[in-house]
């Protein structure tokens, strides 16, 4: 039986449903990430043109973290050394206290300050609990080095921003 992990403690029973619960995905094989995990990620609209052994490559890379409702996730003018996928909740962007986007499931951010190397350009608060997929900086150029496919999508993501700033 395999043993699931859920916020660093070993559980055999979850305490909500396992499809709900994004930090009850990973299972306790050596970063081998679980096919639910995997399937969430390739629901992602960033990662759509990307074959299941791209994603689980990169699902072996990053790790699921959370953050409480209200909680600054990052702050304008930090140095950047993480990049985010949203899995679950909403997130708050916002550029010197003016809101520019609020993202839900399957959006991304912090990827320009990894890009970059300069501090952050915007604050990303938590509306609601959120449940995040996170990259360090050097698993995030790996990552995009290693794949044209998913660095296309943040280069058109990029444009996007950039035309809507």
């Amino acid at each position: 039986m395999r043993t699931l992990i859920h916020r660093g403690k070993k559980r055999r029973r979850l305490h909500r449903p396992f499809r709900r619960c994004v930090m009850c995905l990973n299972v306790s094989m050596a970063f081998k990430p679980s096919p639910l995990l995997v399937n969430a990620l390739t629901g992602v609209p960033l990662l759509s043109e990307c074959s299941k052994k791209e994603v689980r490559a990169l699902a072996s890379e990053g790790k699921v973290s959370s953050k409480k409702a209200g909680s600054t996730i990052i702050a304008e003018g930090m140095k950047g050394i993480a990049f985010f996928l949203v899995l679950d909740g909403t997130v708050d962007i916002s550029r010197e206290e003016r809101p520019l986007a609020r993202l839900m499931a399957g959006d991304f951010f912090g990827e320009a300050a990894l890009l970059s190397d300069r501090p952050r350009n915007a604050t990303a608060v938590a509306v609601t609990d959120v449940e995040m997929f996170t990259f360090t900086q050097s698993a995030f150029k790996t990552v995009l080095l290693g794949n044209a496919k998913l660095a296309y999508g943040v280069a058109r993501a990029l444009a996007t921003r950039i035309d809507n700033a």
